[in-house]
Order: C-alpha cells, then sequence, then structure tokens
C-alpha cells in the first residue's frame, strides 16, 4: 500500500516538478522497491528469518550422510512393461487383410510394396504387431475373449502410447487419460487371473515383458517420506558405527591375548617359586578340599 501511495504521489506531481527531481524521485522510488525485494527474500534477516520454507526442498547438509529425493518417471510412462514400444516388424510384409487377396499374388512389386507395412499407418502396424501377439498367447485359433487376449491387447496398446510419449508427444492430455484406463483394466485382470491360474500368469508375464508385482493382502503402500527416510537412514548408521567400533575393540582384545597369556605363565611360574620356597605344597582331597598338611614349620 505504501508503495502504491508514493507512486500516485509522483505521477500526480509529475506534470509541476522540474525533470530533474522527478528523475531523483524515481531513483529514490526503484532503491525503495529494491531494498523491499532484498527483504523479502532475504531468509537471514531479523524479520523475515523464521519465514516458512517447504521441508520437500529444506537441505540436509548438517547430517553425515547424503539424502536426495528419488525422481520418478510421470505416471503415464510408469506401467510395468520392460519394452516402450510395439516391438519390431517386416517392413516387406502385407497389412492385415492384404494377405489374402489373390490379385496381389501376381502383381507386381511396385504395386506390392503399396500393400507393405513399410507404406501403412502406425494403426495398421499396431493391428499387425497386435495379431502376431495375439497368436502366442491365445488358447485356440478363435479365441478372442480370454483374460490372455485382453491382457495382449491392453499391453499393444499401452506400448503404443509409450511409443507416442517418448517419440512424438510427451504432454498429449487425451492419451494420458486413456493410458491410465488401459493400466487399470490390465493391472485388475492380472491380479484376477493370478489368483485363478498361476501358471497361465506367468507364462503369460514372461512372454508380454511385464514386470507386476501382485499387492499383498491386508499390507498398505505407503509413498517415502524425507522424514521417515533419513529417520531410517540414520538408524542404520548408527547401527554402523556400533559394529565398527565392536570389530575395532574385538580384534584389540585379540592382539593383547597373546601378551595376558604370557603375563599369565609369567605369574604362574612366580607362584610355583614362592611355594617351593615356602615349602607349601596344595593337594585337593577326593572332596574337594586344599590338604595343606605338608607345611615346613
Amino acid at each position: 500500500m505504501f508503495q502504491n501511495s508514493i507512486k500516485i504521489s509522483f505521477l500526480n506531481g509529475s506534470k509541476l516538478l522540474p525533470t530533474n527531481v522527478i528523475h531523483q524521485r524515481q531513483l529514490i522510488e526503484k532503491q525503495f522497491q529494491s531494498s523491499v525485494w532484498f527483504v523479502l527474500t532475504n531468509y537471514n534477516s531479523k524479520r523475515f528469518g523464521r519465514r516458512y520454507r517447504r521441508w520437500y526442498h529444506w537441505p540436509n547438509d548438517f547430517l553425515p550422510f547424503h539424502w536426495e529425493r528419488k525422481r520418478q518417471d510421470p505416471p503415464c510412462l510408469c506401467t510395468g512393461d520392460l519394452v516402450r514400444d510395439i516391438g519390431l516388424w517386416d517392413s516387406n510384409a502385407l497389412v492385415p487383410g492384404a494377405e489374402h487377396s489373390k490379385e496381389l499374388e501376381n502383381a507386381p512389386e511396385i504395386v506390392r510394396r503399396q500393400f507393405s507395412l513399410g507404406f501403412a499407418s502406425r494403426a495398421e502396424i499396431v493391428q499387425y504387431q497386435l495379431r502376431k501377439i495375439i497368436e502366442k498367447v491365445r488358447r485356440h485359433p478363435f479365441d478372442t475373449n480370454s483374460p490372455e487376449v485382453k491382457i495382449a491387447e491392453y499391453t499393444v496398446h499401452i506400448r503404443n502410447n509409450l511409443h507416442h510419449f517418448t517419440k512424438i508427444d510427451k504432454d498429449d492430455a487425451r492419451r494420458k487419460i486413456s493410458q491410465e484406463a488401459l493400466k487399470n483394466r490390465r493391472i485388475k485382470m492380472l491380479i484376477d487371473l493370478y489368483y485363478q491360474d498361476r501358471e497361465r500368469y506367468d507364462r503369460l508375464v514372461q512372454i508380454l515383458g511385464i514386470d507386476f508385482k501382485i499387492p499383498e493382502l491386508g499390507v498398505v503402500p505407503t509413498k517415502p517420506t524425507r522424514k521417515g527416510e533419513l529417520r531410517r537412514l540414520t538408524k542404520e548408521y548408527c547401527e554402523q558405527i556400533k559394529m565398527e567400533k565392536l570389530e575395532k575393540y574385538h580384534q584389540e582384545l585379540l592382539s593383547k591375548q597373546k601378551t595376558l597369556e604370557l603375563d599369565l605363565e609369567k605369574i604362574q611360574n612366580l607362584i610355583k617359586e614362592d611355594e617351593n620356597y615356602l615349602g607349601i605344597s596344595n593337594r585337593s582331597n577326593d572332596n574337594g578340599n586344599i590338604d595343606n598338611s605338608n607345611i615346613n614349620q
């Protein structure tokens, strides 16, 4: 509010004051604005030293170890597929449906190339790859509605979207929405197939190349937090220091063990010499008592 009042007073008096005075007042206004901005952005100042800062970006240089939040890919790219494309195809192969044409059998090479995958659109290539993958996972030649076929269809469309995000447009909102829907449908069918038939699930995951982990029952997944990870790393660091000190102390005792054995032998020899000098012979009876009868008086 104070800045606005200064600015208005300068503008209202600009027609009455000379140019040099106006210039000086403009310089004063710029200096005032720069000083206010410096105070607002200076966290070490007395007034704004305790201004709130986001803990997400707070440094942890005071700790003896380094921790940094893991950078994750966008959700549209986190699908669990080991391959981010629909795969390789033969550019000389015919588009789906053209292999049944009798006219193309005797047609010249230039005409056949017009109906090959090298001149086909992306949608026709996707359909060709979809048919080729379905032939590997379907149960019988007329299978079109089994869980394996449905999961294969979802996988091909998901990988086609991955190719679009990585090579063409990473900010396609329509494809991002469809990608999330395809991911959720495939996850639901994978979980159902896992609990229905484990062998078919393992075979399908291996053929399609999907890295999927079945969620554990009764376990709520939690995301790693800054405070929790720092506490975990601090605990591991303290345990490591404790084990290092114990190992160091153990090695020190092992090094002193030889000298202790030598000192023990010397003490035993001195005791024997004193017994012989004094004429003392300690013999234990059957009851475990020491017999000191043979003492030279």
